[in-house]
């Protein structure tokens, strides 16, 4: 692929998620919702405003896979092995169990059950997979077919780059919070490269988005869990950290993963 076009489809897929982004934005803030106050995200009716413009996003990528890129959809890697779903599965569980044990750890024992607001709570979790879904389809499938045969250390460094850059329009944003954006690149595209299957990513991106909301309560309601006082960004930006380690060490234990292995 010449660079031309590699430019072309990398500024056009950036160009789809920030435009929808931002006129999403808009319209919610023409509604009279504020989005820098993450309990106004989890409303049902941004929910939903949310959940149909990343189906937007993820429709035009799928248009920009077969029409610019001329790939086929299952160009992106969308197949999915036993090992995967096997790891996929693995990893989730290693990202709750860590996120409550870091609770119980920072909060000295002072973590209760408390499950309610039961179909927003299922709302905001569809949403969560359908967000997952996407970013995964974008940043780490299509990005890395636009990319592809440029070399892993590049892909890796702008995959992340882009991955954090795209969220400052429309998210605050602390030096704690670039941090975690920046793991969590580096992480899902390490999962992506490493395991050869979107599915991987997608798991993983969903699962730390939900111990968000279900275990860390970013939202600022009772998830899962009631924790008091509410975990801080820096708290949860050490987490990101030592969760990233974690994972790490999990793919390279799994897939046993070398540059030359690397699925790119």
């Amino acid at each position: 692929m010449s660079v031309p076009l590699r430019i072309s489809a990398v500024v056009a897929g950036v160009a789809v998620y920030l435009a929808v982004a931002l006129l999403a934005s808009a319209f919610i803030r023409r509604r009279g919702r504020d989005l820098s106050q993450m309990r106004a995200r989890s409303s049902p009716e941004i929910l939903l405003i949310g959940g149909a413009a990343n189906l937007l996003v993820l429709a035009s990528v799928l248009l920009l896979t077969t029409g610019l890129l001329h790939q086929p959809v299952r160009a992106l890697a969308v197949s999915v092995a036993r090992s995967d779903v096997a790891f996929a599965a693995v990893a989730t569980l290693a990202t709750f169990a860590s996120a409550w044990l870091f609770l119980i750890v920072v909060r000295r024992g002072r973590v209760a059950m408390a499950m309610s607001r039961g179909r927003t709570l299922l709302l905001i979790l569809a949403v969560l997979f359908v967000i997952a879904l996407q970013e995964e389809v974008l940043f780490r499938g299509y990005l890395v077919l636009a990319l592809r045969g440029t070399g892993a250390p590049f892909i890796v460094v702008a995959t992340t780059a882009i991955f954090v850059l795209i969220h400052l329009p429309t998210n605050r944003a602390s030096g704690a919070q670039l941090l975690s954006w920046t793991l969590g690149g580096l992480v899902l595209i390490g999962a992506y490269l490493t395991s050869g299957s979107l599915w991987v990513p997608i798991a993983l991106h969903f699962a730390v988005d939900a111990s968000n909301v279900l275990m860390f309560r970013i939202t600022g309601e009772d998830g899962m869990l009631r924790v008091e006082p509410p975990v801080q960004i820096t708290e949860l930006a050490r987490y990101r950290v030592v969760y990233a380690i974690l994972i790490a060490s999990l793919l390279l234990g799994w897939y046993g993963a070398s540059l030359d292995a690397l699925h790119i």
